[in-house]
């Protein structure tokens, strides 16, 4: 963490940039609105409902009937 820090800090100061107005901001890897408390990638609604059909459907668990030759 401390040597990510230390890049985004050293990144400001050689490209002139005021730190006053650059520590207005969040110095973070993953923006704050995609992190839940936790620090992990938040899931949308999308994801949250793909994974409910996946958990729920009988699709994966049934197989397919064998070819009749």
């Amino acid at each position: 963490m401390v040597k990510q820090d230390r890049h985004a800090f050293g990144t400001l100061l050689s490209n002139n940039i005021e730190l006053s107005e650059a520590l207005k901001y969040p110095i973070t890897t993953v923006p704050l609105s995609l992190t839940t408390a936790e620090n992990q990638l938040r899931q949308g609604g999308k994801s949250i409902f793909r994974n409910f059909i996946i958990d729920e459907s009988d699709s994966v668990r049934i197989l397919p009937p064998a070819k009749v030759r």
